[in-house]
């Protein structure tokens, strides 16, 4: 059993201390849960890869095609099913290790399995409350790049303004989707449904935060600079498990000849070693993102709920100050 965290509002560099504190404690057990969650879905797409790039197929023969094309749907439900599934235990593990409680992996298993309807719904609406936020920013866009399109001469104006509109609507599905980031705490510790843990992140990110963008205390913006530390992070282990593969293929190339092709060929012959490494790379790396997101989530939540007074008071067996004015924390 852990010792349980002084819940009190920190800063993003206690929360990634704390975040790393509690990886190291349980890092056999992180690690082996999103390896082994990984493994399912890192086999379908190799299985996917190797119909695509089949050799000795003619362009008439369409079965690899039609293989590909069936595997492609298993490879995202796979992905999305299992990542989801890893996400749910490690939420629930972190949760309980930060507040001090213990845990059994069974129970941990049993539980994330009976809110997983939830969450994959809950990720799926998200999902398409983004894209549809995305759509609707685009459509300016496309409207002025087939107005100019129809003209012989616009056809540079055309394509600088489907980059504008490109950036413009990942911009908008990033600002959408921010505020909705914390719906897997609302669906795994506070077992909401679909919309209500949608509604609950808003409110925790957006409706309860300090005002201004470029108030360092603003929860949005605070999130956003936590996320990007993480994406970093996932980044560098990607390319760190290239790493080796890449200097091999620049030694071949510059000491056998052939240049750029014989570099990737010769980084080629090594895809499913780099697409494994890559894997085990993610494995190492996610569980430290979802420990610092669920302590960013109670941080909201001591801040702007005083949950660390009502743990307190349910010990002390007394009425919690917020369960008194009317609004308690779920």
């Amino acid at each position: 059993m852990d010792n349980p965290e002084r819940l009190e509002p920190r800063t993003i560099g206690d929360i990634i201390d704390k975040s790393v504190g509690i990886y190291r404690r349980h890092f056999a057990i992180f690690f082996s849960a999103l390896a082994v969650c990984s493994l399912p879905p890192w086999i379908v797409a190799e299985a996917m890869n190797s119909q695509s790039s089949a050799p000795g197929a003619s362009e008439a023969d369409f079965a690899p095609l039609l293989r590909m094309l069936l595997l492609l749907p298993a490879t995202l439900v796979t992905q999305v099913l299992f990542y989801r599934f890893s996400e749910a235990m490690i939420t629930l593990m972190v949760s309980n290790s930060y507040l001090g409680r213990p845990f059994l992996m069974s129970d941990i298993v049993r539980q994330s399995l009976r809110r997983l309807p939830t969450l994959l719904a809950t990720v799926m609406m998200t999902l398409l409350v983004t894209l549809v936020a995305g759509v609707i920013a685009a459509i300016p866009f496309i409207a002025i790049a087939v107005v100019i399109g129809l003209s012989t001469s616009g056809q540079v104006v055309m394509i600088i303004i489907i980059m504008i509109g490109t950036i413009v609507c990942i911009g908008v599905c990033l600002l959408v989707s921010l505020p909705l980031f914390l719906v897997s705490e609302a669906v795994m510790l506070e077992r909401l449904g679909a919309w209500e843990s949608m509604v609950r992140s808003y409110e925790l990110v957006v409706k309860k935060s300090p005002k201004g963008w470029l108030n360092p205390a603003n929860h949005s913006l605070r999130l956003g600079i936590l996320l990007l530390m993480f994406f970093i992070l996932n980044v560098m282990a990607l390319l760190i498990s290239r790493l080796p593969f890449s200097a091999y293929g620049a030694y071949v190339a510059i000491t056998q000849g052939g240049g750029f092709r014989a570099f990737t060929e010769t980084v080629g012959s090594f895809n499913l070693a780099i697409s494994l490494l890559g894997m085990l790379g993610s494995a190492l790396v996610q569980p430290l993102g979802i420990a610092a997101t669920v302590l960013f989530y109670y941080d909201l939540r001591v801040r702007t709920e005083g949950f660390d007074l009502d743990l307190l008071a349910k010990e002390m067996g007394a009425a919690s100050p917020a369960q008194q004015f009317g609004d308690a924390p779920k």
